[in-house]
């Protein structure tokens, strides 16, 4: 399988896409849908926010790396992607929204290096993902998130990063 990267790395201004007031350059990408096996997408230390819909139905990317910079992940963000298995979320993130990962089927790991647990929206980040998923934060944070407000809701997911 071959692994495509496309990194986001500017912020742009402007509407677009139901983002928040937010949307992304892509620099100098080109894909033929025909032989992408599996894309990693990185949200560089420009996107403090991740927009609404941003990758909504995409079902090639398989893994999502969100920089330290970030600190809110919009309701519905990165929903609907069929093909996303992992999403690491760096240490900076403060807020996850509604639905952010909404019926991600394949989503299985979820890495979060925030040491305060992000507040989230509602209890339906996580919803109609796979049934086995685990979220993984730092071992000093477990007990905090366990009992974080619409975190307990998913206490027996989370897990200490190995």
């Amino acid at each position: 399988m071959n692994l495509y990267e496309l990194a986001i790395a500017k912020k742009l201004s402007g509407g677009g896409g139901g983002g928040g007031g937010s949307d992304y350059f892509f620099q100098a990408v080109v894909m033929n849908d025909q032989t992408i096996g599996y894309l990693r997408l990185t949200f560089g230390e420009a996107a403090e926010t991740i927009p609404t819909g941003v990758f909504q139905w995409d079902s090639k990317i398989g893994e999502i790396i969100i920089g330290d910079a970030t600190k809110i992940l919009r309701d519905d963000c990165l929903k609907q992607m069929s093909g996303v298995e992992k999403i690491e979320i760096g240490s900076g993130v403060t807020r996850i929204g509604s639905q952010a990962f909404y019926s991600d089927s394949k989503l299985k790991t979820i890495i979060i290096h925030a040491t305060t647990p992000p507040t989230l929206t509602d209890d339906t980040a996580f919803n109609s993902i796979a049934s086995d998923y685990v979220v993984y934060v730092p071992s000093g944070s477990l007990a905090a998130y366990q009992r974080a407000s619409n975190w307990s809701s998913i206490r027996t997911h989370i897990q200490a990063i190995p």
